[in-house]
């Protein structure tokens, strides 16, 4: 639909290179700040098991909608799903946001001390 040129291609998925970017660190830490104690190794492979399928599922379904409606139809569907995907955190921010007032972006510093240096 936007592309006439390979460039094109090539600048749209950059842009969504970007965007992955910027989704993948966040998603992973709010997904490990919720794993249950004991539970990690379970919790991480059943994330990769359902992401797997869903990447199978979505390959399969998006191959039969082009074959059906064609490609611009698809394009324009995934589209809006990702438009409405990007939106849907924002359902649950309360749920997702630490508790804590202390920025989980830098945690506070144990036990460091000034390093030694010989005087001379």
């Amino acid at each position: 639909i936007f592309s006439s040129s390979a460039w094109h291609i090539y600048l749209l998925q950059g842009i969504y290179s970007l965007g992955m970017a910027m989704n993948i660190p966040g998603w992973t830490a709010i997904f490990t700040r919720h794993i249950d104690k004991g539970q990690v190794a379970f919790e991480w492979a059943t994330r990769s098991t359902f992401i797997g399928i869903g990447a199978g599922a979505a390959g399969a379904l998006g191959g039969i909608i082009a074959s059906s409606f064609g490609f611009n139809i698809l394009f324009v569907g995934v589209g809006i799903f990702a438009l409405l995907s990007a939106l849907l955190p924002l359902s649950i921010l309360k749920t997702i946001t630490p508790k804590d007032k202390i920025s989980p972006r830098a945690p506070e510093a144990k036990g460091l001390q000034e390093p030694h240096l010989p005087k001379g």
